[in-house]
């Protein structure tokens, strides 16, 4: 936002991920003026979703302006996070990481559900959900579902080490990635895109 003041003639290209429109935008009168100013000021876009790419149009974004949408942060290093989880063997029995812990605006209650599903189809797997030992959200929703046996709480990280390169936070969150990443490739569209981009004389 603070790039919105960027003199006239300079290429200023915005990006957007997670809940940047649908939460925090519209959280205040001053987000919401911030959003527009700095919407109506750029010169791009990227986002890692096509609904930001609709939604910005709302938000005073011109759409005949180049808009780039693709993996959030140009996808996965997946070299740095096999180096990240070196040494961490396969958990036996299998584990499933939440590893955000609460937020105020996801449904708890929603997010524990599929665990009753994992749990009928492999009685043995263990949820893991971190920051939750002793909050009564996540203790209502396990108590709810019947789940305590298969799922351990966390207390929550207070070590500044917490989340240093080989910490059990970060490695399991490392672990949790790993096993749905996959190498993405670049598409034609992708290309085009970028293309276009160029065409604007913005470059990446």
């Amino acid at each position: 936002m603070l790039a919105s003041d960027t003199p006239a003639g300079i290429p200023f290209i915005v990006s957007t991920w997670g809940n940047d429109l649908t939460l925090h935008a519209p959280a205040s009168a001053r987000m919401s003026a911030l959003t527009r100013k700095t919407l109506r000021r750029a010169d791009a876009l990227i986002s890692d979703t096509r609904r930001d790419a609709r939604l910005v149009q709302a938000w005073g974004f011109n759409r005949p302006k180049p808009v780039l949408v693709g993996p959030g942060n140009g996808g996965l290093d997946l070299a740095e996070m096999r180096k990240s989880v070196t040494g961490i063997v396969r958990a036996d029995p299998p584990q499933i990481i939440d590893p955000r812990g609460l937020r105020s605006y996801i449904r708890t209650d929603i997010s524990f559900r599929p665990s009753r599903w994992c749990w009928r189809n492999n009685p043995n797997v263990r949820f893991v959900c971190t920051s939750m030992q002793g909050q009564k959200e996540a203790l209502d929703c396990v108590e709810k579902l019947g789940i305590a046996r298969n799922v351990t709480l966390l207390p929550l990280p207070v070590s500044r080490n917490s989340y240093g390169r080989n910490s059990p936070v970060r490695r399991s969150r490392c672990r949790s990635v790993l096993m749905m990443a996959r190498p993405i490739p670049c598409s034609k569209r992708w290309r085009w895109a970028v293309a276009g981009l160029r065409r604007h004389r913005i470059y990446l």
